[in-house]
């Protein structure tokens, strides 16, 4: 008998608490109109990184007094010494000793640690700077390339040594340039 004074006494607080009549539901927004809505702030973000970046980028260069020229992409480059090589062009493999870092100085990568690097120029998935720097070059140039983080491994960084958003400074001596690997 208590139990079910018990259930009668649940039953009716639950129906208090629902405010009697049930409300209909609103309908949702379809994802691609979501997708629109807050596709101008989106736009509007990202330029203003984009910009602060640059101007990050170059305070860098202006207080290192270098000569580096802007592509218009937004990679910045510097060929500080010319070799007299074959031209590096998409399509062909590069070898190149280099040095990775951040703008404070931070060394993440070197050819004297982990060895001379060899890729496919214009097939890429991340660093499209690197490969874009690369085509800038014959072997025997050594070059700096500051690449804004969506010209090198955007938003989430590499997942090892770079971090999130990272402008990146590279510094690279190309030693050969071939057909196939």
């Amino acid at each position: 008998m208590i139990i079910y004074k018990i259930l009668i006494f649940i039953v009716i607080i639950m129906f208090l608490s629902c405010g009697g009549s049930p409300e209909k539901q609103p309908e949702p927004i379809p994802y691609s109109e979501i997708k629109n809505l807050y596709k101008d702030e989106l736009m509007e973000w990202n330029k203003e990184i984009t910009q602060t970046d640059k101007l990050i980028i170059e305070k860098f260069i202006e207080r290192r007094k270098w000569d580096m020229n802007m592509s218009g992409t937004g990679l910045f480059y510097q060929i500080y010494h010319h070799g007299n090589g074959k031209k590096a062009e998409n399509g062909k493999y590069a070898e190149f000793k280099y040095t990775t870092s951040l703008l404070d100085g931070t060394v993440l990568y070197t050819s004297e640690e982990y060895g001379n690097r060899t890729l496919l120029i214009g097939r890429f998935d991340r660093e499209i700077g690197l490969h874009e720097g690369l085509q800038l070059m014959r072997v025997g140039d050594k070059a700096r390339f500051v690449l804004h983080p969506f010209l090198a491994f955007g938003l989430p960084g590499d997942g090892y040594k770079v971090p999130l958003q990272a402008i990146l400074l590279y510094d690279i001596e190309l030693i050969d340039v071939r057909d196939n690997e």
